[in-house]
C-alpha cells in the first residue's frame, strides 16, 4: 500500500514539474499570434535568411508583419501579423540577425530573438531592456553596441546577453552646442566603424569618431543648415566612409577621414532629388545610393563614382505614396519601400549593371501608412 502511494505521489509530482515548465517555456514568446495556429518560436537566426519587418501609422499600429524575402517575392511568416502592444518609433536588427530592437513611442526599448523562420520572441520576460526613449536606432557592425537617437542626446549601450543593454556613454546635444529644436530622424553606423552619423532635422547633422573596439565615442562634428528652413532627414553610409544625407533641398556628400571622423562636403552637393528627400539607403554593393522623396512619392537614384561623385540615373521611379522609408535586403538584388501614404510595401529589383529600379510586387502590411521598416543583413 505505502509503495502505491509512493508511486502516486512521485507521479503528481512529474506532472506538476512538467506543467511548471510549459508554464515557464510559454512566458517566452510574448507575441499574440493573429493566425489561426502559431510557429514555435524556433533558435537564432542563421544570417542566411532575408526577412522584412514593417509597422505601421494608425489602425493596427502596435502590430508588426514580417516577410521572407528569400525567393524573391514577399511572403508572409508563419504567425504574421504580431501584435507588439505599443507603438513602435524605431526598430532595428543586429548583423547577426539574431535580435531586433524595437523602441516604443511612449518611451521604452524591447529586444526579441529572431528564430531561422523569421519569427520574434521577446526577451527579458517581454519587459523593456531600456527605458530610454528613440526616435533611430543602429548597430555596431561588429554587433557589440547599439545607438539610440532621441530629441536630447545620442545614447551609447553595449548589448549583452539576449538583448540586455547597459549604458555607456550619453552624448548630450546642449553640452555640444546644439541649440536649436532636434529631431531625430536617422542615425548609422559606419560599415568601417569609424564613426557614427545623426540627422537631427533643423539643427543640421552630427559626426561622432568611434573606437569599436573600446566602444569610445569622441566629440562630434556639427554641420548645420545653410538655411534655417531646411533639415536633415535621412542616413546612408558605404564602405568607403562617404556619408549620403537627406536635406530639404536635395542629398549632400560628405567624405569622412578614417583617422579623425571629421566629414569634408563634396563641391557638388546638394545633388538634386525629388520633392521633400527623406530615407537614404546604399546598395549591397555600394555602387548606388537611393533616395525616397516624400513630396512627389518617387524614388531618385544616383550612380556612385570612385571619389563619392554621383551621376543620377536618367530615370524616376515612382514609389508608394510619400515616400518615408526604403530598406535594401541582404541579397542586393531588392530595395523595399513604404510609404506613409500607402496601405502596403513596395519590392523593388535592383539591377547590379545599371542600378535601375523594377516594381516587383506589392503587399498590404496593414490598414494604414508604413512608417518602419527593418531587414535581416
Amino acid at each position: 500500500m505505502r509503495n502505491i502511494q509512493r508511486r502516486a505521489l512521485q507521479l503528481l509530482s512529474a506532472i506538476a514539474l512538467v506543467a511548471t515548465l510549459t508554464a515557464l517555456t510559454g512566458c517566452q514568446n510574448f507575441f499574440v499570434c493573429q493566425k489561426a495556429s502559431c510557429p514555435a518560436s524556433g533558435s537564432g537566426g542563421t544570417g542566411t535568411d532575408d526577412f522584412l519587418y514593417v509597422t505601421n501609422s494608425s489602425t493596427g499600429s502596435t502590430y508588426l508583419n514580417a516577410y521572407n524575402l528569400s525567393a524573391g517575392t514577399l511572403v508572409a511568416v508563419s504567425g504574421s501579423p504580431f501584435n507588439l502592444s505599443f507603438i513602435p518609433s524605431a526598430l532595428v536588427v543586429n548583423p547577426a540577425n539574431t535580435l531586433m530592437f524595437a523602441a516604443s513611442q511612449t518611451g521604452g526599448i524591447y529586444a526579441y530573438a529572431i528564430s531561422s523562420a523569421g519569427v520574434l520572441s521577446s526577451q527579458n520576460s517581454g519587459s523593456a531592456v531600456s527605458v530610454d526613449s528613440a526616435g533611430a536606432m543602429a548597430v555596431s557592425p561588429d554587433g557589440k553596441y547599439l545607438f539610440v537617437l532621441n530629441t536630447t542626446a545620442m545614447d551609447e549601450f553595449s548589448i549583452g546577453t539576449n538583448g540586455a543593454l547597459t549604458l555607456v556613454s550619453q552624448s548630450n546635444f546642449l553640452a555640444l552646442g546644439i541649440t536649436a529644436a532636434v529631431t531625430p530622424a536617422a542615425i548609422q553606423v559606419a560599415p568601417s566603424a569609424d564613426f557614427v552619423v545623426c540627422a537631427l532635422g533643423t539643427a543640421g547633422n552630427v559626426f561622432f569618431p568611434f573606437n569599436t573596439s573600446t566602444g569610445l565615442i569622441s566629440a562630434g562634428t556639427i554641420n548645420t543648415p545653410v538655411l534655417p528652413t531646411n533639415g536633415d532627414n535621412g542616413v546612408a553610409i558605404d564602405s568607403n566612409n562617404f556619408a549620403y544625407i537627406s536635406q530639404t533641398n536635395g542629398l549632400l556628400v560628405y567624405s569622412v577621414n578614417a583617422s579623425t571622423g571629421v566629414p569634408s562636403l563634396l563641391a557638388a552637393s546638394p545633388y538634386t532629388t525629388g520633392s521633400g528627400p527623406r530615407p537614404v539607403v546604399v546598395n549591397k554593393a555600394g555602387t548606388y545610393v537611393y533616395v525616397g522623396n516624400y513630396g512627389d512619392s518617387t524614388i531618385s537614384a544616383f550612380k556612385i563614382g570612385t571619389s563619392g561623385a554621383l551621376t543620377p540615373l536618367t530615370s524616376v521611379q515612382s514609389g508608394p505614396s510619400n515616400v518615408n522609408t526604403l530598406a535594401a535586403d541582404n541579397t542586393g538584388s531588392y530595395l523595399l519601400a513604404g510609404g506613409y501614404g500607402a496601405t502596403g510595401i513596395q519590392l523593388l529589383q535592383t539591377s547590379a549593371t545599371t542600378g535601375a529600379l523594377t516594381s516587383a510586387q506589392t503587399a498590404a502590411s496593414g490598414t494604414s501608412g508604413v512608417t518602419l521598416l527593418a531587414v535581416t543583413h
